[in-house]
């Protein structure tokens, strides 16, 4: 699931961003939940955040800055005057209202392809073998602080990438997190049960029970996009 986050206090405007994006995650099919900023909210849970730069009871740019770098930021301001704080936060789109639909909703698309459908069939290694088919490692899992790839012709592959860093490199629609350190490619799950995901090659991995419904259903959508 993509969480999209919006720090906007306008209802007008608000109604009218969330309805133009959910135009393109209709179309591109993509799993997002919407969020009402309110102070006491995590910030790192967020993918997307919309930022509207003169907020009631907020500076835009002290809430920007509380982001994790991973963060897509999205600024939307009726001021160009607020442009350049927008690098300072590393916005990496700056919408003028009122928004003009079409070019909204070509330029968001296009964002969210890119970031959560990359095209990108190979996870870069900095050691023999170099590339590994993201559609080939069937799930990862953290040993002695390493993420290690298992894979479907039964290689394990250590590597020094932490889980964090490899769901930021993953296609976002094919890998699901099924616990605290584990993360399954949704094409070899073959059942889940009660506490273990079964694979299609019958190997059993544990399944966190907090994170069950929310697999079940990221599972049952991406069956549906087949």
């Amino acid at each position: 699931m993509i969480r999209i986050l919006f720090c906007e206090d306008n209802k007008e405007d608000l109604f009218q961003i969330q309805n133009y994006l959910k135009n393109v995650c209709l179309k591109l099919k993509l799993d997002v939940q919407f969020y009402i900023y309110e102070k006491g909210l995590d910030l790192d849970i967020f993918d997307v955040v919309f930022l509207d730069m003169e907020l009631e009871d907020q500076n835009g740019l002290e809430l920007g800055a509380q982001l994790k770098k991973e963060t897509l930021i999205i600024i939307v301001s009726r001021f160009k005057k607020y442009l350049e704080f927008g690098y300072h936060i590393h916005a990496c789109r700056y919408f003028l209202k009122p928004l003009q639909k079409e070019y909204f909703e070509t330029q968001m698309e296009w964002i969210l392809k890119e970031r959560f459908l990359s095209n990108n069939e190979y996870l870069l290694l900095k050691h023999d073998p170099y590339k590994v088919l993201f559609e080939d490692i069937m799930y990862v899992d953290i040993y002695n602080r390493k993420l290690v790839l298992f894979c479907r012709d039964g290689k394990q592959i250590q590597t020094n990438f932490t889980l964090n860093q490899f769901k930021q490199n993953c296609p976002q629609n094919l890998f699901v997190q099924i616990y605290r350190s584990i993360l399954v490619n949704m094409n070899y799950i073959k059942e889940i049960q009660k506490t273990v995901l079964i694979l299609q090659n019958n190997n059993k991995i544990p399944i966190s029970r907090r994170m069950k419904k929310e697999v079940e259903r990221k599972y049952q959508f991406y069956l549906q996009r087949l």
